[in-house]
């Protein structure tokens, strides 16, 4: 199923019977959820693997990637509602501009085609976190506040190709499965529902690398 939606989301929207299962879609958020605090924690993994310099909070010495962990946990809650208020918002938009285009539908069935877009960030997300694994390939330990200073501008110079390929792929991705999602359960022609998962995905580009 996944593998259709992923690659062939018109064949998806025609066929599948999951394509306008209201509980379905929610389910499909649930699990990009899921896979962004799961991602969260790889992202901690791999920074916390290159950090191994202490600080001094109320007197007593404090490790960095502890810091870093007490930071990362406390917003893993935030980071799995976000992922659903986000859909919300999106699919908001996908409703506002599919009735802008004279399309059909109500809002819950912009809720489904808006979740089922939502998918390709699963895979997008690790993708992000390997690029910083890669950047950080044969960067020594960090044992200063200095040296950790110096690695996170590495970071945002290395990896920032990835900081707009990524979110592009990701973008394209979703823009392409809302477009024949909006086809088929907005009832437009196809030029207009890519207008309309254009102009949203651009959208969603802009705010993934500002």
């Amino acid at each position: 199923m996944f593998r259709t939606l992923l690659f062939d989301p018109n064949a998806f929207f025609a066929d599948n019977p999951w394509a306008d299962d209201f509980m379905a879609a929610v389910g499909a958020v649930a699990v990009v959820a899921v896979s962004a605090v799961v991602n969260l924690l790889l992202m901690g993994v791999v920074l916390a693997w290159k950090i191994d310099a202490t600080t001094t909070q109320n007197g007593r010495t404090v490790s960095f990637d502890s810091i870093l962990w007490d930071v990362l946990v406390g917003q893993l809650f935030l980071v799995f509602f976000s992922m659903f208020i986000g859909w919300v918002i999106v699919a908001g938009m996908v409703h506002i501009g599919s009735k802008l285009a004279d399309g059909d539908g109500n809002f819950t069935d912009s809720l489904t085609v808006t979740a089922w877009g939502m998918v390709p960030t699963v895979f997008t997300a690790f993708l992000a976190t390997a690029s910083v694994f890669i950047a950080l390939q044969g960067e020594p330990t960090v044992t200063s506040i200095g040296q950790l200073t110096a690695l996170v501008s590495r970071l945002e110079g290395g990896a920032g190709i990835f900081g707009i390929v990524v979110p592009l792929i990701s973008a394209v991705w979703q823009g392409y499965i809302w477009s024949f999602g909006i086809k088929h359960v907005h009832s437009l022609k196809l030029d207009t529902a890519m207008g309309v998962a254009g102009i949203i995905a651009v959208i969603f580009f802009i705010f993934s690398v500002i």
